[in-house]
C-alpha cells in the first residue's frame, strides 16, 4: 500500500501565508474591504477550499487542534468548517493590514 505523504500547513500563520501567495491581486483587496460579520458569505467558497487544499477533513490534525485550541466546538463535524472559519478571520486580519486601501 502506498502512504502519499501531503504537504499541509501546520499553523494558521503558514495557511494564512499559503493563501496569500496563491490568491489574486483582486481577491486579496475584496477580502481586505470585507466586514467582519460580511466574512461568512466565504464559507461555502474559500472555507471549503481551505478545507480540501490544508486537509481539514481528515489528514491535517495537527491545524485542526491548533484552529480549535481558542474556539471550542461542542459537534464533531462542526470541527472543520470552525477551523476554516478561524483561519478565513486571520486571513483578514493581515490582508486588512496589507491589502485595504486607504486615504492619503
Amino acid at each position: 500500500m502506498v502512504r502519499i505523504q501531503h504537504d499541509y500547513p501546520g499553523t494558521i500563520e503558514e495557511a494564512v501565508d499559503r493563501l496569500i501567495v496563491d490568491m489574486p491581486l483582486k481577491d486579496k483587496a475584496a477580502i481586505a474591504r470585507m466586514k467582519e460579520e460580511e466574512l461568512l458569505e466565504l464559507s461555502l467558497s474559500l472555507g471549503l477550499h481551505i478545507r480540501d487544499k490544508f486537509g481539514l477533513w481528515s489528514a491535517n490534525k495537527q491545524l485542526v487542534s491548533v484552529c480549535l485550541r481558542d474556539y471550542p466546538c461542542g459537534e464533531k463535524e462542526m470541527y472543520k468548517d470552525a477551523a476554516s472559519a478561524v483561519i478565513i478571520r486571520a486571513l483578514w486580519t493581515k490582508l486588512r493590514e496589507t491589502h485595504a486601501l486607504r486615504l492619503v
